[in-house]
């Protein structure tokens, strides 16, 4: 097939943090012996299974089977959490995703009928620079003050929602269902602009840097494909481009490189294939052992 046009130059990566781990030799390599060693995190009375970054890595969002969705607070002295917000929920999540840009945005996708869009704001950011005893206990003592959280929009689906993906202008988000139909939102009208159904299991989504294509794992036609799907916003149509046959069982997982050069799948047949985004070609296949 014909290459993808080049996406737009993506931004600088933000400079390292003060506190990052050294690097040995001058390679470049992080030296794990360095590394500190940080406490667990018992906020959870069930399996944890679902956990997310924003995008300049101030909040953790981490979802339990206890259907509980919570946000945690990192202090970058310390390397220490607090939680700062649990968000109610009926039913048990899926998949939270941030949005792109602004870090206290995020959707929430589960079982129930809808994907909720949420504004997750800071108002006292001193308790960042306590002890995380202390954090536990202003946020014990004063929890109207540190945190200010609602669901800004909610958008009605058919349900059985289990994956998503933020766009990197942040217009939209992509959503695949247990029906295995995936649909784009945009978020500015909270309206459904696109809709694609395949006929067989379609699982982790993402989207290139210019927000004009999504790629996705499935099943595929009896093996594990990788599918490319390109997105025209004005038209609001969803066309399915290619599907790439990738593994011998069904591809489940699917990770993007943040400088949008590359990403990696992973696939029922315990393997992880590394793929070029600009000419979709397989570069590499890893055997997990």
């Amino acid at each position: 097939m014909a290459a993808i046009s080049a996406p737009a130059p993506p931004p600088t990566p933000p400079p390292a943090a003060a506190t990052a781990p050294t690097t040995s030799s001058g390679t470049g390599e992080i030296d794990l012996s360095v590394v500190p060693i940080t406490k667990d995190i018992n906020s959870y009375s069930k399996v944890l299974y679902h956990v997310r970054w924003n995008c300049d890595g101030t909040f953790i969002s981490a979802i339990s089977a206890d259907r509980s969705v919570k946000i945690h607070a990192l202090d970058v002295k310390s390397l220490s959490l607090a939680m700062i917000q649990s968000i109610p929920t009926i039913v048990t999540m899926a998949q939270v995703c941030w949005h792109p840009q602004e870090p206290g945005k995020l959707a929430l996708c589960g079982d129930d009928k809808a994907v909720e869009f949420w504004d997750v704001k800071c108002k006292c950011v001193l308790t960042l620079s306590l002890s995380l005893f202390l954090q536990r206990w202003f946020i014990y003592i004063f929890p109207s003050l540190l945190i200010a959280a609602r669901a800004s929009m909610k958008v009605t689906t058919t349900g059985g929602n289990l994956n998503m993906a933020w766009s990197p202008d942040g217009n939209y988000v992509v959503v695949g269902n247990k029906s295995d139909n995936l649909f784009v939102i945009d978020v500015r009208s909270g309206n459904q602009v696109a809709k694609k159904k395949f006929s067989y299991e379609v699982n982790e989504l993402s989207w290139t840097y210019n927000s004009d294509y999504i790629i996705a794992a499935s099943a595929g036609e009896g093996s594990g494909a990788v599918e490319l799907l390109s997105f025209c916003a004005t038209s609001g149509e969803l066309t399915l481009v290619q599907s790439l046959v990738a593994h011998s069982s069904n591809c489940f997982n699917l990770a993007m490189d943040p400088l949008y050069k590359s990403f990696a799948v992973s696939s029922f047949d315990g393997c992880v294939s590394l793929w070029d985004l600009y000419d979709m070609s397989c570069m590499t296949t890893l055997t997990m052992e």
